[in-house]
């Protein structure tokens, strides 16, 4: 019994610490030891630094900055902003001087071509 338990409070730990979502905030703050503006400051963290959110009740949210954990203001604080997806360009592709796709050397004897359209110049055996 005593087992299971305490392989079920490493569990929710670990999964406790696997939810952290990343936030920044959006202007200089305190972090404090207990969810109210009175309590002791555990550290400054400044404008734009990304934090580790572990939860949010009301309007207070227990984070992680720099290895310390403490409680920030809601108001405080900003989901981290998702990078827009990456942009493909479109292939380039040289068709050659007269247009007829992209020039090859077949090898030793074989001679010059090109790729695709008109086949001409190719000497194959």
């Amino acid at each position: 019994m005593r087992r299971n338990a305490l392989a079920a409070a490493l569990s929710a730990a670990m999964i406790a610490g696997a939810a952290a979502s990343p936030a920044i905030t959006t202007r200089s703050t305190s972090m404090r030891a207990e969810p109210t503006s009175r309590a002791k400051i555990v550290q400054s963290i400044p404008r734009d630094a990304q934090i580790d959110v572990q939860r949010c009740e009301g309007s207070w949210c227990y984070a992680a900055w720099r290895d310390l954990f403490g409680f920030v203001a809601a108001t405080s604080i900003a989901p981290l902003p998702t990078p827009p997806p990456p942009t493909y360009a479109a292939p380039i592709y040289d068709y050659g001087p007269y247009g007829y796709g992209a020039p090859y050397y077949a090898g030793a004897g074989y001679g010059w071509g090109y790729y695709g359209g008109h086949r001409a110049y190719r000497r194959f055996r």
